[in-house]
């Protein structure tokens, strides 16, 4: 985990941002370190940003809020045996949805009861202040800072 104020203080320093008449508010320096840590976690796939997500599926619900996914790896049920998914054109073309399961962005639909467990790759937590940590490992530091800058110049550039 990387310290969310070791890195806004740094960024205020690349930024030119450090004084308390800053163009970068803390607002903005959040924007920077999020926009930062998405575009790394989309550029490949690091280890910290494999997850699984356990989903009970119900008889009378078939569609269900999941975390966002860049990709889906695969899908477990109960008994450890693979589950097929389907993006959403390919299940919309699927006569028998019973034994399927879509997903796509933040919803999935499925019709069988169960338990199911996806692996998948997605974002970090997303920070809302300059306390706290960003969950990525501390070896990425200066990529996140760099990343970070190159936001707060292209804010700067829109202006």
């Amino acid at each position: 985990m990387i310290s969310v104020s070791v890195i806004a203080w740094a960024l205020k320093k690349e930024l030119g941002s450090f004084f308390s008449t800053e163009a970068h508010k803390d607002w903005d320096l959040t924007r920077y370190i999020n926009s930062a840590a998405r575009a790394i976690t989309i550029w490949r796939n690091f280890d910290f940003n494999n997850y699984d997500y356990e989903i009970v599926i119900t008889e009378w619900i078939t569609s269900y809020d999941i975390p966002y996914q860049i990709s889906t790896y695969f899908i477990l049920d109960e008994n450890w045996d693979e589950v097929d998914f389907l993006n959403f054109t390919d299940y919309y073309r699927t006569k028998d949805k019973t034994e399927v399961i879509w997903i796509w962005a933040e919803k999935l639909k499925c019709t069988k009861p169960w338990t199911y467990t996806i692996f998948y790759r997605g974002f970090p937590p997303t920070i809302t202040s300059l306390s706290g940590n960003l969950d990525i490992p501390e070896h990425f530091y200066d990529l996140i800072l760099l990343k970070s800058t190159y936001f707060g110049f292209m804010d700067i550039q829109a202006y």
